[in-house]
């Protein structure tokens, strides 16, 4: 699907910023790159160095979602807080001066190897599987490591955040439900009813004592892996503009997007071994259930303001919509 919010940069553009972040470097070429739906991304390649990505924001008067505030800086601060615990591009640059071009911008380093959705059925089982442990490896890792006081989008995006999960879960999905209902998208069931389910499970929510920094975007396009020697290995995430700080099995929601996570048995031994092994009691399952409702309103929100259109799209409504109804059912 095409997205509104990919506008492109000219060549020259990209070149001069990276002349600009990168003044000893010598650039050999710039090439789009396709994967992503929101930030419009080029490959940086060099004749004396590493090649580096260019992310470049949307700019600031196409429409958005709620959530979608300051997301380059979000992706920014994730990588920084998360890169002594697992592997992320190295933050080279984060220009939001907006000299140079009227929209944010990030350079990060390549990761190395191609992402599990480019893999496809050419990684193996055991390969995948290897994968699996070092990705939750990785994510249990940060979830140890990386903590805050204040749940939610951070302070700066007021109204998205609480001083407990619970509350900074409501606000979120009262914003995206406004979002829903700001674009006119049909979700089969009343909003009224998706608010009180959230708050009917507010002492499930209130078990999340320290909020963590949660990605919320690990499906297989955004978990890189490369062949070493004849095995699988990762080599790194991408996208973290979506991350939040929240409850840590949020998480399972994009790394098993719509699937059992329970059956992801390597994702969950590697993120037992960096830290607590995750426990799928009925509560557990009810948390996950909230996030899984959260993230499909998503899906069906940024459809209208990125314009995705044609069959694609529509299988996708279809899908989340079911999914939706089903989520509801089981939480009630």
């Amino acid at each position: 699907m095409r997205s509104r919010s990919k506008v492109a940069v000219p060549g020259e553009t990209i070149a001069q910023l990276a002349a600009h972040h990168l003044p000893d470097a010598r650039l050999a070429s710039v090439r789009p790159l396709d994967e992503g739906m929101y930030n419009a991304a080029y490959l940086l390649a060099f004749s004396d160095r590493s090649d580096a990505v260019v992310k470049v924001a949307p700019p600031d008067g196409l429409p958005r979602l709620g959530y979608e505030q300051h997301l380059m800086r979000a992706e920014t601060d994730y990588f920084r807080l998360v890169e002594a615990h697992a592997p992320v591009p190295h933050v080279i640059a984060a220009d939001f001066s907006r000299t140079i071009l009227d929209r944010d911008v990030l350079i990060t380093s390549k990761l190395e190897g191609r992402s599990l959705l480019a893999w496809g059925r050419r990684l193996g089982a055991a390969d995948r599987r290897s994968v699996r442990l070092e990705l939750g490896r990785a994510v249990g890792a940060v979830h140890a490591a990386v903590g805050n006081d204040v749940a939610g989008y951070g302070q700066d995006r007021p109204g998205l955040t609480g001083a407990t999960w619970s509350d900074a879960f409501a606000a979120m999905m009262l914003a995206v439900l406004d979002d829903v209902d700001a674009y006119g998208i049909r979700l089969g069931v009343p909003a009224g009813d998706i608010m009180r389910a959230v708050h009917a499970h507010e002492s499930e929510l209130a078990r999340v004592a320290r909020p963590v920094l949660v990605h919320f975007d690990l499906w297989a396009g955004n978990v890189f892996a490369e062949r070493v020697d004849g095995r699988a290995r990762l080599t790194g995430v991408i996208d973290g503009e979506r991350a939040f700080w929240g409850d840590p099995v949020a998480e399972l929601v994009s790394t098993s997007l719509f699937t059992d996570p329970r059956r992801d048995l390597g994702f969950n031994q590697g993120y037992a071994e960096t830290n607590a092994p995750l426990a799928f009691d009925e509560s557990t399952l009810t948390r996950i259930r909230l996030a899984s409702l959260y993230l499909s309103l998503i899906m069906l929100a940024e459809g209208p303001p990125r314009g995705y259109r044609g069959l694609e799209r529509a299988l996708t409504v279809r899908y989340v919509r079911r999914r939706i109804a089903r989520t509801m059912r089981r939480l009630a």
